[in-house]
């Protein structure tokens, strides 16, 4: 027992000697021997100065920014185009409103249509075509061919005749009359006009002629032919003779 005894002294002298929080006092002599800032009780029960608040470590946050993988919204701030280092009166306000760009003038909702209205482009009259040349040349065809005839002094006759177009193109708007001496009664009876004649057609003309009473020997009888081609006009005369002789001696 006395040996325990003697082990327990020894303990309890080098723990009497012991400085635990390192403020130079004793463990055995300092009121809170593991607090370095406090050695009496007067340092703790005496007026408090700023408390100072112990804050226990945490584990470090993180406060890296974390990247931002979208592009950086445009912060640049639109440019003012009025001058605000004063504030102008109305006066100045109306003014400075002068120096504004002014806004585009908006057009009458009726004037953008008209505007995109495609103009619808004239149709172009078709040309006539041109018709064909046809000239007669410079000796034209009368066209005309009459018969002889031969009468008695007052007798009445028929002469007849022939139209025949001896072009390659057709003739047209054509007509013919018949003249002899003034005293001689002359008729058209068929034929004498024609709206057309084709190429190397023909058609019959006649009249009748009377013969004057006293008449005696060989008269002309002439004809006049007018035609058309799409070129030309012409008008020929074609002659023909009429023997009159006494009643009851011609043949």
């Amino acid at each position: 027992m006395s040996l325990l005894a003697g082990c327990t002294s020894l303990f309890e002298d080098d723990d009497d000697i012991r400085d635990s929080d390192g403020d130079g006092v004793i463990n055995t002599e300092d009121y809170a021997p593991w607090d370095p800032d406090v050695q009496d009780k007067s340092d703790i029960t005496s007026t408090p100065g700023p408390t100072e608040t112990t804050q226990i470590p945490t584990a470090p946050t993180d406060t890296t920014t974390p990247r931002d993988t979208t592009a950086p919204a445009d912060t640049t701030v639109p440019q003012d185009t009025t001058d605000t280092a004063t504030c102008p009166s109305p006066a100045g306000a109306m003014e400075s409103s002068d120096d504004a760009v002014a806004p585009a003038a908006v057009e009458p909702r009726d004037a953008v249509a008209a505007a995109e209205t495609p103009t619808p482009t004239a149709t172009a009259t078709p040309t006539a075509t041109a018709a064909p040349e046809e000239p007669v040349g410079e000796d034209p065809a009368p066209l005309l061919s009459l018969d002889g005839a031969s009468a008695s002094s007052g007798e009445t006759i028929t002469l007849s005749g022939t139209l025949q177009n001896p072009y390659l193109f057709d003739v047209h708007d054509g007509s013919v009359s018949l003249s002899g001496p003034d005293d001689w009664d002359i008729s058209a009876t068929g034929g004498t006009s024609f709206d057309r004649i084709e190429s190397q057609e023909t058609q019959e003309i006649t009249w009748e002629v009377t013969v004057p009473d006293d008449a005696s020997g060989s008269y002309d009888l002439t004809a006049t032919v007018s035609y058309e081609t799409n070129t030309d006009a012409v008008t020929a005369e074609v002659t023909t003779s009429v023997l009159v002789g006494e009643r009851g001696c011609v043949r």
